[in-house]
């Protein structure tokens, strides 16, 4: 069985380039998003946006006079209302 560590091998290399689904994707940033980066991903307006934070229905926290979304607890939320 010679070939078996062969395929092995090329099977890891293929589940290493899985591709990742949006909200495994955001939670991987190191950064906090800005609402704007948020709308981007999700293909929505910023005011759209805006209005979910506004409404409490997407978890933020104020830094100053910014906005900025934790990069877990908005993967926790797109989960949530996605499943």
């Amino acid at each position: 069985m010679a070939g078996t560590g062969a395929a092995t091998t090329h099977m890891n290399a293929f589940e290493q380039h899985k591709p990742i689904d949006l909200a495994t994707s955001i939670e991987r940033r190191r950064a906090a998003l800005t609402p704007t980066e948020l709308a981007d991903l999700l293909s929505l307006s910023p005011k759209q946006i805006y209005s979910l934070i506004k409404r409490g229905k997407i978890p933020s926290m104020r830094i100053a006079s910014s906005i900025r979304l934790d990069p877990v607890s908005t993967a926790n939320w797109l989960r949530s209302v996605t499943a």
